[in-house]
């Protein structure tokens, strides 16, 4: 019994000691990424608290300002949670405030409110702390600018999942249920009172193959870059209006892409209307637009649908017969991260 005893506390003293180890260690990282952006000219502010004792490693940034005044970008919130299991770190959760969330982009600014919203990160245990997945969801969220709500819905998920056979391979689920556009966006397309309030379908799904693993180098060194993207499904349907689409685009070292998307157009006809409507289309380009829709109606599609292949070879994009010119180079730069 002596022995048992004396092996209960040993473990519980162990299980202490490495839980405000860790704790440290979490609240330190935090400390030192703020300490990094002001060091780049940022305004990085927050009061980091640790509790969680003994199964959970809980760090909470409270009054968080981060700020990067020279490019006019900004995010304010009232609290955001990291957690993670003590047993390991490397299954990171991110909570979000129920309270808005004010952003501030190239000077503009917009406010996000969700409810239940938290991303779920896990990392293979090891050294490299390769992703193994990546979650958000939430519950009902609404963004909006200052003229008004701009989208919300009630749900949105969002997952990256490594592929069980090739670990350089991700497949990407993105889905909004009852995808509303609020009235500012509206306003903007002049749409009528009739037009449907919420988009039926709003979701893709594919995968990405990077060049090498996602890992910690990747976060400290050159960025990975994509070298494959495969569009399984998209599927984005509101009222008479319904775009759907499949393909497969491969990247070269250089980021140009080589590959064929193909995209089906419901109801172009529609589309066109409320373009017109809306004063995005100049009335003396409709007819046109119409005569190049039409044109391109008759090479694929029936029934008023569109079908056509958005096609990327040597450098140049095309939509189906017309040229687009030179098509974007698909790479991921180290500083886009900061």
């Amino acid at each position: 019994m002596r022995s048992l005893v004396i092996l209960l506390i040993s473990v519980a003293l162990l299980w202490s000691a490495w839980w405000a180890g860790a704790s440290y260690a979490l609240r330190q990282g935090a400390l030192a990424w703020l300490q990094d952006r002001r060091a780049v000219g940022w305004q990085a502010e927050a009061d980091v608290t640790q509790s969680g004792f003994p199964l959970h490693l809980r760090s909470q940034a409270h009054g968080v300002t981060l700020a990067d005044s020279a490019n006019g970008n900004a995010v304010s919130a009232e609290r955001i949670t990291l957690s993670a299991p003590t047993y390991w770190p490397g299954y990171v959760t991110l909570e979000l405030p129920q309270t808005p969330i004010t952003i501030t982009l190239a000077g503009q600014q917009f406010s996000l409110q969700a409810q239940d919203a938290a991303a779920r990160l896990r990392l293979r245990p090891g050294t490299a702390l390769q992703l193994e997945s990546v979650a958000l969801h939430s519950s009902a969220w609404q963004f909006a600018a200052i003229q008004g709500a701009l989208l919300r819905a009630d749900a949105l998920t969002l997952t990256a999942q490594q592929d069980a056979a090739t670990e350089t391979l991700y497949t990407i689920d993105v889905e909004a249920a009852a995808l509303t556009p609020g009235d500012a966006l509206r306003d903007l397309l002049n749409l009528t009172d009739d037009w449907p309030a919420t988009f039926d379908s709003f979701a893709l799904k594919g995968a990405i193959r990077f060049d090498r693993p996602l890992d910690r180098e990747a976060l400290i060194g050159p960025p990975a870059q994509p070298r494959a993207m495969d569009l399984k499904a998209l599927d984005l349907r509101w009222g008479a209006l319904a775009l759907t689409g499949n393909g497969q685009v491969t990247i070269d070292a250089a980021g140009v892409p080589t590959g064929d998307v193909t995209l089906r157009l419901a109801q172009w006809q529609e589309m066109i209307d409320l373009a017109a409507t809306s004063g995005l289309l100049d009335p003396a380009q409709r007819d046109q637009v119409q005569l190049l829709m039409g044109g391109l109606a008759n090479i694929g599609g029936q029934d008023g649908d569109i079908e056509i292949t958005l096609a990327f070879a040597q450098g140049q994009m095309a939509l189906g017969p017309v040229a687009l010119g030179p098509a974007p180079r698909i790479m991921l730069r180290q500083d886009q991260r900061q």
